[in-house]
């Protein structure tokens, strides 16, 4: 039986450099409706996928670098929007 496309896998200790948006939910620790609904909501807190033929590819790094602009929880600031950033 031949692996699908989604299967191939790279070799170890090689990070993938485009991803999917699936695999940047999952990587941020959300479902994938989360993270399309938030990115909607607020964009700007969000990397931008890139063109890749007709698929949306999302980088790595960019991916790594929004999710750590995301603001950090505060747990004596219950009243403060969670999506603002300064």
């Amino acid at each position: 039986m031949s692996k699908s496309k989604k299967d191939i896998q790279l070799p170890h200790g090689v990070q993938a450099i485009g991803l999917s948006e699936e695999q940047v939910a999952r990587n941020w620790g959300i479902s994938p409706n989360l993270f399309a609904k938030l990115r909607r909501e607020s964009p700007h807190l969000f990397p931008k996928p890139r063109r890749l033929n007709n698929r949306k590819v999302y980088s790595r790094i960019e991916a790594e670098e929004k999710f750590h602009q995301l603001p950090m929880w505060e747990d004596d600031d219950s009243n403060a929007d969670e999506w603002s950033v300064d």
